[in-house]
Formats: C-alpha cells, structure tokens, sequence
C-alpha cells in the first residue's frame, strides 16, 4: 500500500512540475525556457527511475532450508532428532517445539506471493508399550498460487492440494489442558473458521466435513505447552487399566475425548472427564478385528509434579460407573453440571474413537487398506443381488458399512482415486463417502 501512494504522489509532483514548465515557457526568455526543459526533463528520469524500478515494499525473500535428501529417500527410522538437524519443523504431539523460524520463514515468503518449501515432522507418542513416537514427514511447499502437501502413507505417496493458508488464534475451551492456540489449517475455503471444522470433524452428519490440513500448531497458557503431558497420561492409564480385563489380542489401542477438566497442571492434582475407548485387536489375512474392549465414561485424577522440564502425573484414581440401573446416577453424580448428558451418550463419540484406534492399529501391523477395502466393497455389493437400490446392499451390510467408517481417512483416500468407478460399486462408494464425510 506505501508504494502504491508514494507512485501516486510521484505522479502528481511530476504532473505539477510539467505544468509549472509550461506556464513559465510562455513568458520566458528562450535561454530560460531550455533550462527549465532540461531540468524538467532530468527529473522526470529520476523520478520514473525510483518510482517504476523500485519497489519500497518489496522486502528481502526469506531464507529457507534446503533439504538434501528428498522426500521419498528419507529412511525408514528417520528421527525427530535428525529433523531438527535438517531444520524442519518439528510438531511433537500436539505442538511446535522446533523451527518455528523455519515456519515464519514459508509463511512470509507465501503471503508476499512467492515461491517457498518446507518439511514438516509430526511425531506422536507410541500407544504400544515402550514403543518409539510414530514419526509422519510431508513436504508443504507454495508455487505462488496454490499450496501442496505432499507426504507417505504405507509406502503410497499422498499429494494433496488447496488453495489458502489460514491462521486461526483464540482462546481455548474450558475443557483443554492449554489456554491459547495458534493453527495453520490449508484449506480450499477462505471463509471457514476453526469452529467450522471442529464440528465437521466430530459431526456424524454428511456434509459437514470440511477438507482441510492442519500443518502447525502452538499451544500455550499455564498448563500449556504440556499439553501433550496429560494426554500421554490418560492414554497410559486406560491401557494400564484394561490391559489385564479383556481378551488379550496381538494390539491393544485407546482412545479418548476430554470432556472435561477439574483443575490444573500446575495446581498439583487435576481430575479429568473423558469418554475413553480400549481396543484389544487381532491380525489375520490381510487385516484386523477388535476381539473385545470398552467404551465409557471414565475420570481418571491425577497428582502432579514438576520433573524440570514439565511434569509428571501419577494416577490416584481410575472411576468408571457401575452397571445396570446405578449407570446413570453414577455418571450425574460424579460429572461437572457443566458436561450435557448428550456429551456422555458413547454413541456421540465411537465413530471418532474407533477410527483412532483403527488408525493406531493399521500402523502397527503396516495392513494394506486398499485390500481390506476393496473387499469389504465386494462382500457390500454380494448381495441382495435381485435388487437394483444401491441402499438395500448398504441395509443388508451395515457391519462392513460400519468397518469402512472406522477406517476413516484410508476408506476415503480409496474413493477419492476410483472416482471413475460406476455401476453399482460407484454407487455404494459414493454413499460409503457421504457417510464418512
């Protein structure tokens, strides 16, 4: 914009000078007259020089790392440690703990319309036990108009695209374990916001899922930046807990929705109200099945102490209701007012869960979902074969229809690259994806 004046200003002060040229020309002497040409002249070369060959609001293009191993060489066990050496930006759970240099860098070089990359390193905290972080590594790069973010899934390269980079910061709910966040989210609607894509996320309605990334994060605020402290508890204290009262399968996974928190980090005990969900699975063939778990209400409390660098929280109670006609007074009894029943129907939230855990287990037995996929299609589209209502095969296998729900992501990824498929299975496929969106 201060260019923009300064060319306008520019323009006027050469117009005036022009103007006073010539009301002086027609009075004086030719002597007179060749100078104030002359000079009329050299200033009209000077100011278009600075006016049309600068630029006053053009800043110097930031600087950018250059990887030297491309994405796809990248080695399997390729380190958060090694990120950091590389001068990517680290996201250790749920927040930015390295280059956030790196990070203010591309977004500065893409809000000035230029050309910018970066690698961005996700790592999030094994549910297996003593198991190393899961590491997930994209390329997010800017070609001045659109934004592409480019990563491996089972060895499948996944590019994505869109068109804007949003920043969205604001206070955090009472439930988080945070006080403030800042998100960049890519999406391909400038006028969302977070809040529109938080209740796509958790909507069970089609058509409310909002295509987007979520490619940085920071969480700060008194409990802050451990965050991801609190999660990594509750998560060890449900598999702890239902580790030793379920049929053991070859992967035990949970998942878990806060509700709730009584408390602070930093206050020295905190009590937290989730809906928790345990997952014991067993591998066969080609994929998977949950052979036996729990999903209820559950308020761990926690005491807390400072270790240094954060904190520790160790459990001193692990409450879930009890059976039968003592359930819900159990639940009202022990939950904040401020929870809605609503909140405490597990039915709101297994759909969310289980597709974390199915996550959570697809990675860890490296299962080929294209393959479960395709199948449960196939065993979908089996039957009834006198029918020609794409909805009465969905009915007659809502278990299957069920299963390509909880693989989430993996089931719509397999849609998104048939979308030339037709016929019946193009048909199911596309109320497969209405569902899951």
């Amino acid at each position: 914009m201060n260019a923009i004046l300064l060319k306008i200003l520019g323009a006027c002060l050469l117009a005036s000078l022009l103007a006073a040229a010539a009301l002086t020309l027609k009075k004086a002497p030719k002597r007179v007259r060749f100078a104030v040409w002359g000079l009329a002249a050299l200033l009209v070369c000077v100011l278009a020089a600075v006016f049309f060959l600068t630029d006053p609001a053009k800043k110097e293009a930031p600087s950018l790392p250059s990887y030297s191993t491309a994405l796809e060489d990248l080695p399997a066990d390729y380190s958060i440690a090694q990120a950091k050496a590389d001068g990517c930006l680290v996201m250790e759970g749920r927040t930015a703990t390295a280059g956030k240099d790196v990070w203010q860098s591309f977004v500065s070089a893409a809000e000035s319309g230029g050309s910018a990359a970066v690698r961005i390193v996700h790592s999030y905290t094994s549910t297996s036990a003593g198991g190393p972080p899961s590491v997930f590594v994209h390329d997010l790069s800017f070609d001045g108009e659109i934004y592409t973010y480019r990563g491996f899934e089972d060895g499948e390269e996944i590019t994505r695209q869109f068109k804007y980079l949003l920043r969205f910061e604001g206070e955090a709910p009472a439930t988080a374990a945070y006080r403030r966040y800042v998100r960049y989210v890519l999406v391909n609607d400038a006028g969302v916001t977070w809040g529109d894509i938080e209740r796509g996320m958790f909507s069970s309605q089609s058509g409310d899922w909002i295509d987007h990334a979520t490619v940085y994060q920071e969480l700060t605020g008194t409990a802050a930046a451990n965050a991801e402290t609190l999660d990594t508890a509750i998560s060890a204290a449900v598999l702890e807990h239902c580790g030793d009262k379920y049929y053991e399968g070859d992967f035990r996974a949970e998942s878990h929705v806060i509700l709730g928190v009584d408390g602070t980090l930093a206050g020295g005990t905190v009590t937290v109200y989730t809906m928790a969900l345990y997952q014991e699975f067993g591998y066969a063939g080609a994929g998977f099945r949950s052979v036996s778990g729990s999903h209820i209400p559950t308020a761990l409390t926690f005491r807390v102490s400072e270790n240094g660098d954060g904190y520790e929280c160790e459990l001193l109670e692990y409450w879930t209701p009890r059976d039968g006609s003592y359930y819900w007074p159990d639940l009202r009894e022990k939950f904040p007012a401020s929870i809605p029943d609503d909140d405490l129907d597990t039915q709101k939230w297994i759909t969310q869960n289980m597709r974390e855990c199915y996550a959570q287990a697809v990675e860890y037995g490296q299962v080929d979902t294209d393959a479960v996929i395709d199948g449960l299609f196939e065993i979908i589209a089996s039957s009834p074969a006198t029918s020609s209502n794409p909805y009465d095969y969905i009915e007659e296998h809502i278990v299957e229809v069920r299963e390509l729900e909880y693989y989430g992501e993996y089931t719509l990824r397999y849609i998104s690259e048939r979308q030339d498929e037709t016929g019946l299975k193009g048909q199911l496929m596309r109320i497969v994806a209405d569902r899951i969106k």
